[in-house]
């Protein structure tokens, strides 16, 4: 049975997600609820220190104390594994950075059984070894991006990116046999890319290293960029030496 904590600074909303726990079906047991971030990352560590340690977190983000943000930020620094983490709140603005920390999902409250259930399969996936090493690296570069689908947020693994392109003041992020729009426009995202994996071929579009098959001059001084997945991006005079370079 996974154990799971509820953190959240208002009673109905902790019901709500235990509730919903409940009606899953799923083997998780809530073995405490939090009305605070203080309270919260003082149950973590007790269970840690137990031998019994939390495996799913349900987390607020706006609370007294700690944040849910800062709760991670401090368990991250202490000697116990980090659970798998599902924010749980009624404001949007905070999902790309969830994501970031390397949140499983975010959900909007109020939220539906069937959108509950899809988090709630994610975070029973994760690994609180692969989530701790995620967190690490979330302060250089992420390993996620969120992205609409069908009118709800989702995450899409960095891995995943083949290449992205600009789509007015949004990106539009290729990967294989499906393509996403992130909430970005093109600059600010490849700001946030590993350049070492990314790298800028044109004002408009940012192409994962890896993906990149073949380059082809074309009449300009530049280069027409063959993908793995079929795609011809053309990388323009200003990017071309440079890309070349990293080819070489």
């Amino acid at each position: 049975m996974t154990r799971a904590l509820i953190v959240d600074d208002e009673a109905p909303a902790r019901r709500m997600v235990a509730d919903a726990l409940e009606r899953s079906g799923a083997d998780v047991g809530v073995v405490g609820e939090c009305a605070n971030g203080l309270e919260a990352v003082e149950a973590v560590l007790e269970a840690g220190a137990s031998g019994a340690p939390i495996g799913l977190l349900f987390l607020d983000v706006q609370m007294p104390g700690l944040t849910g943000f800062e709760v991670l930020s401090d368990l991250e620094g202490r000697d116990v594994a980090l659970p798998s983490v599902v924010f749980s709140t009624a404001f949007d603005q905070f999902a790309v950075r969830a994501f970031e920390v390397a949140a499983v999902d975010y959900l909007l409250k109020p939220f539906t059984q069937a959108r509950f259930d899809e988090a709630l399969g994610r975070a029973l996936e994760a690994a609180p070894e692969r989530v701790v090493e995620v967190v690490r690296q979330a302060s250089t570069y992420p390993a996620r991006l969120l992205v609409e689908d069908g009118g709800v947020f989702v995450p899409v693994a960095v891995q995943d990116v083949i290449w992205a392109e600009a789509a007015g003041d949004y990106t539009q992020l290729h990967t294989h046999g499906r393509t996403y729009l992130a909430s970005q426009g093109i600059g600010a995202l490849s700001e946030r890319l590993d350049p070492a994996r990314f790298a800028r071929v044109h004002r408009s579009t940012v192409v994962a290293l890896d993906a990149l098959r073949a380059l082809e001059r074309d009449n300009s001084g530049g280069f027409l960029a063959r993908l793995v997945d079929g795609s011809t991006v053309r990388v323009s005079r200003t990017y071309a030496d440079t890309i070349r370079d990293m080819m070489a």
